[in-house]
């Protein structure tokens, strides 16, 4: 835009601003006006480009508010059909204790339905199960008290050869509960080795590829086995929580575990007696979602999104990080909510297409965030002073879509149904 004789043309400042980058008169406008003014060309410009943008992720995307800069323009998460195309569907939500984590996922999920993601909740905190907020967005809320369908001792088919691995279902599984459960080497010793006398039981050997016909032990079939093993009493003590409480079907079919997850769902974790019960009913779940899905046919787009709210509480889950890695190629988007950045495995931030980073009060973790999203020195002290400054529902989302970030003002959900 030129600022010197716009008078001269009777072209109001207003109309032409900043479309010198694409005026084809280009080569003779200084001749004819006089100096342009490259910031002000350079400025609108931005705004334009940031219309279309917005213009091209509205599409099948999920609005999460408005641009605190740029006229208020829509921002949106489009894993779907945005242009360009994302990585993946996996989301970030990090921001201090009442920044609006919360609000914003419930907004998400909300609409995630509306949008093609059929969603599956891990809710530790009864945030999600609200009657309201089921009724309104048809959601199933499931209590694991109830029964789960699912056996974590089933042993799951390779889907390229179609073999079981006795050895490694026994590691995943004594795995995950030796990490919950803090259990010693010894215990750990002790844990497999029941599992071993547990699957021997129904006829199946270390050394056997061929899926069972007769079914699979389950965790009371494992209780028994540890009973029997000599100096059992402290593994079972820190067991027995898991064991006693009978969430799991000892024979489940696919069939009905499919049908649990292909509803939107909401799992009410709030209910189970102790965090390490939690926790365990949690990578289960996860790792028979992931178990399922590796079988089937790839997916250009996401169609199920997996929300983890508190996901600190799932930071060193190899279950989690598995389907960071790979659950994309199989249609879903990931959703993690936490604290602080620093709550995730790198590999997480290394695979996560999109971040909000919201209000965060702890300097070593708005330094983290700053390394992760800045582009240029001045920009990391930029951003350490934004996510302290910013206002409850602020923050810096980042993508594809949003380089290097764009700060907007998230429409809460309790906005939304207003």
């Amino acid at each position: 835009m030129h600022t010197s004789n716009l008078a001269t043309a009777q072209i109001p400042s207003t109309t032409v601003s900043g479309l010198c980058s694409i005026c084809p008169l280009d080569s003779r406008c200084d001749e004819l006006f006089g100096q342009r003014d490259l910031g002000l060309a350079a400025g609108l410009k931005h705004t334009v480009d940031s219309e279309i943008t917005a213009l091209r992720t509205a599409r099948a995307g999920i609005c999460l508010g408005k641009a605190l800069e740029h006229l208020s323009l829509p921002v949106v998460w489009n894993p779907i059909d945005g242009e360009p195309p994302l990585a993946n569907g996996h989301f970030l939500i990090v921001g201090t204790s009442g920044s609006g984590k919360t609000q914003v996922l419930k907004a998400i999920i909300a609409d995630a339905i509306d949008t093609g993601l059929n969603p599956l909740v891990f809710d530790f905190n009864n945030d999600y199960c609200d009657t309201d907020f089921l009724r309104r967005h048809h959601l199933k809320a499931v209590n694991p008290m109830e029964g789960l369908p699912l056996n974590p001792m089933e042993l799951h088919p390779d889907p390229q050869d179609g073999t079981i691995q006795v050895m490694v279902g026994i590691f995943e599984v004594a795995g995950i509960l030796r990490k919950i459960y803090r259990l010693g080497d010894i215990q750990t010793v002790k844990l497999r080795d029941a599992m071993e006398a547990a699957y021997s039981g129904y006829g199946i050997a270390r050394q056997d590829r061929k899926p069972s016909v007769t079914g699979y032990p389950d965790f009371s079939g494992l209780e028994h086995e540890i009973r029997e093993i000599p100096g059992h009493e402290s593994l079972l003590a820190r067991l027995s929580p898991i064991f006693s409480l009978g969430l799991f079907r000892s024979q489940p079919d696919e069939r009905s575990f499919r049908e649990f997850i292909d509803e939107p769902t909401v799992i009410r974790l709030a209910p189970l007696p102790t965090e390490e019960v939690k926790l365990a009913v949690s990578e289960f779940i996860l790792l028979r979602l992931y178990n399922l899905l590796v079988t089937g046919v790839h997916q250009i787009r996401p169609n199920r999104l997996v929300a983890i709210d508190e996901a600190h509480k799932l930071n060193n889950s190899d279950a989690v990080i598995k389907l960071f890695r790979e659950i994309r190629k199989f249609g879903v988007a990931m959703i993690l909510s936490s604290q602080k950045a620093k709550d995730f495995h790198q590999d997480i931030h290394s695979n996560a297409a999109s971040c909000l980073f919201l209000k965060n009060s702890e300097i070593s973790d708005r330094k983290y965030i700053a390394e992760q999203v800045a582009e240029a020195g001045k920009q990391k002290e930029e951003i350490v002073s934004l996510l302290l400054a910013q206002s409850t529902f602020e923050g810096l989302f980042r993508n594809d879509h949003y380089r290097p970030f764009e700060r907007v003002r998230i429409t809460p959900y309790f906005e939304r149904i207003r």
